[in-house]
């Protein structure tokens, strides 16, 4: 299940990401944008929602506030 994450800053890496999200499970797709947003995949359902209802609204350590839902 594959989730998109708004509100990234321009220097947004794609290790940033990784760090917030692969507590909730194991990543198979981690990109970063550069329009300001990306992608994050978990092999697991389950992991995708646990993640989704954590991180929406979370501030990364840059200070940037994310947004995530379900990516279309």
């Amino acid at each position: 299940m594959a989730l998109f994450v708004g509100g990234l800053t321009i220097d947004c890496r794609t290790r940033d990401l990784e760090d917030v999200f692969a507590r909730y499970g194991r990543l198979t797709r981690c990109e970063v944008k550069r329009g300001g947003y990306g992608f994050i995949e978990f092999s697991e359902a389950r992991d995708a929602e646990d993640a989704l209802r954590a991180c929406d609204g979370i501030k990364l350590p840059s200070g940037e506030r994310i947004r995530v839902e379900w990516a279309k």
